[in-house]
C-alpha cells in the first residue's frame, strides 16, 4: 500500500477538525451573546440618559422664562423637593395614589396634580432623587437614582434671564 495515494481522512484528524469546529462555534455564541447583553445595557442607559436630559432640558426652558423661583420641602404626595416656577408650575418627584412607581414629573398646573407630564419613572424597588438649590439667579438641579440596573447622576445649574 502506497501511503502517498492513500486519500482517506483518518479518525485522528476527524476528532481534530471537530474539535476546532466547535471551538470556533463556541467561540462564535459568546462573542453574539457578549453582544447582544452589551447592546441592551446600551439601551437601557440610553433610554434613561435620554428622559432625563429631557426633563432637565424642559426645567432650563422654564426657568429661563420665569420671574419668580421657590424651593418647595416634602409636602403630600411629592417624594422630593420640588421647584415651583411663576406660582404655575412645578418640578419634582411624585407618587400617585395607588402607584407602582415614583415619577420625575413636570406639573403644568399646580392647582392640578392630576395633568402632570411623568418624565422618568421608576419601580418603587429603586431609587430616584430630585434636589433644588436656588442661589440668587443661579438654579442647580440635580436627578439621582437607579432604574433596574442603570445608576444615574444627572446635575443642571441655570441661570435665569430675568
Amino acid at each position: 500500500m502506497n501511503l502517498k495515494t492513500n486519500k482517506a481522512v483518518t479518525l485522528v484528524e476527524m476528532i481534530v477538525t471537530l474539535v476546532i469546529g466547535t471551538l470556533l462555534i463556541f467561540i462564535l455564541g459568546s462573542f453574539i451573546g457578549l453582544s447582544s447583553r452589551s447592546y441592551s445595557s446600551t439601551v437601557r442607559e440610553s433610554s434613561v440618559n435620554s428622559s432625563l436630559m429631557y426633563g432637565l432640558k424642559l426645567i432650563q426652558n422654564r426657568v429661563h422664562k420665569s420671574k419668580f423661583l421657590e424651593e418647595q420641602a416634602v409636602a403630600g404626595q411629592w417624594l422630593s423637593e420640588q421647584l415651583i416656577c411663576n406660582n404655575e408650575f412645578a418640578f419634582g418627584i411624585y407618587q400617585a395614589s395607588g402607584s407602582a412607581t415614583k415619577d420625575f414629573v413636570y406639573l403644568p398646573d399646580i392647582n392640578d396634580e392630576t395633568n402632570r407630564q411623568v418624565i422618568l419613572a421608576v419601580p418603587l424597588a429603586d431609587t430616584l432623587d430630585f434636589s433644588v438649590t436656588i442661589n440668587g439667579r443661579a438654579v442647580t438641579i440635580t436627578v439621582w437614582g437607579t432604574k433596574g440596573d442603570v445608576p444615574f447622576n444627572l446635575t443642571s445649574t441655570v441661570l435665569r434671564r430675568s
